[in-house]
């Protein structure tokens, strides 16, 4: 589209002054290097530049990362039969959830970022189900699949926010 900036938009990016990217002719991040708080609602949705780090500065993604992080560790001490069944499955759900939100973001397009946040989502169902499953099979204590249930619960939330602003913008 002629005239269109090249960019994503998302709440919660850094401000980054990373200045202009040659190959886009002349895509700046809004209100970089100004010093200055944004005034109105929309200028607190920046405009970062395409990029390999641009999904970097996402919230949901970054706590989707520590959530990968989180499952292999509990899933470590799972029973080593399970390695190819539910804690095969409880990695690969975690680790959609980072991913989906990266690809979507990648696509550069609102719509794109919320149907892919929209997978996301079901990752993350998927994931708070197998947690229970492990739990009510015994491979995990009660105790930190509860507290990692009610982080999947908070991330629910913040990911449903994304896709329901990101709907808004199409």
């Amino acid at each position: 589209m002629p005239g269109r900036r090249r960019g994503i938009v998302d709440r919660g990016l850094a401000l980054t002054g990373a200045g202009t990217i040659p190959e886009c002719g002349g895509c700046q991040p809004a209100l970089a290097g100004t010093g200055k708080a944004p005034a109105r609602e929309e200028e607190l949705y920046t405009i970062t530049p395409i990029g390999p780090d641009s999904v970097q500065r996402l919230e949901i993604w970054r706590e989707g990362t520590e959530l990968v992080k989180a499952v292999y560790l509990l899933s470590r001490e799972w029973p080593k039969h399970e390695l190819y069944g539910l804690t095969a499955q409880a990695r690969r759900a975690a680790v959609s959830i980072p991913a989906n939100l990266a690809e979507g973001v990648g696509r550069g397009t609102p719509a794109e970022a919320a149907r892919f946040a929209q997978v996301a989502l079901g990752s993350l169902y998927e994931l708070d189900t197998l947690l229970y499953l492990a739990s009510e099979l015994g491979f995990s204590q009660p105790k930190p699949v509860e507290t990692m249930r009610q982080c999947l619960a908070a991330l629910a939330r913040r990911i449903s926010s994304f896709v329901s602003y990101k709907q808004r913008r199409t």
